[in-house]
């Protein structure tokens, strides 16, 4: 590899990688991208195209199937058996009472409830990270708010 050669493989891998949301996500493909081209560099052939074009491909491949991946799995960070409890600061009457209606509902729609209401996650986000449909999450998320404002009337 020339040091043309190299620099146009280089600033092909960086182009890719422009979009990657974190400096760590970034230096992680950067460096997979380059084991990745030097362990089949032997198999590069000229005539068939670019080592540039080679090396930008090789990092958008790398960066969707690996790592967009794997940041998805990241943002679901809350167990299903999410143990529920209160701390000394939630002592307020209305704290208390909020836990007291959530305890009281089964473990699937209080998982749905804390998920959507106190993480923020988008409906398609649970979904995709519990391994259902956009739909029963739908269901859940109606069944638990229903089974809430009974318990909190209660």
């Amino acid at each position: 590899m020339t040091p043309e050669q190299f620099r146009e493989a280089d600033n092909a891998i960086r182009g890719a990688l422009r979009n990657a949301k974190k400096y760590q996500d970034f230096e992680d493909i950067y460096q997979d991208s380059w084991v990745y081209l030097l362990r089949r560099l032997d198999k590069f052939d000229d005539s068939q195209g670019r080592l540039g074009t080679w090396a930008y491909t090789t990092a958008k491949w790398i960066y969707s199937t690996r790592y967009k991946y794997m940041a998805r799995r990241r943002k679901m960070h809350v167990p299903l058996d999410y143990g529920l409890s209160y701390t000394a600061q939630d002592e307020t009457v209305e704290n208390q009472q909020v836990w007291a209606a959530l305890g009281l509902m089964q473990q699937r729609y209080q998982t749905m409830l804390i998920h959507a209401h106190v993480y923020d996650y988008p409906r398609r986000t649970i979904a995709e990270n519990l391994g259902v449909s956009l739909r029963t999450v739908e269901k859940y998320m109606q069944v638990a708010k229903k089974q809430f404002r009974e318990n909190m009337s209660a």
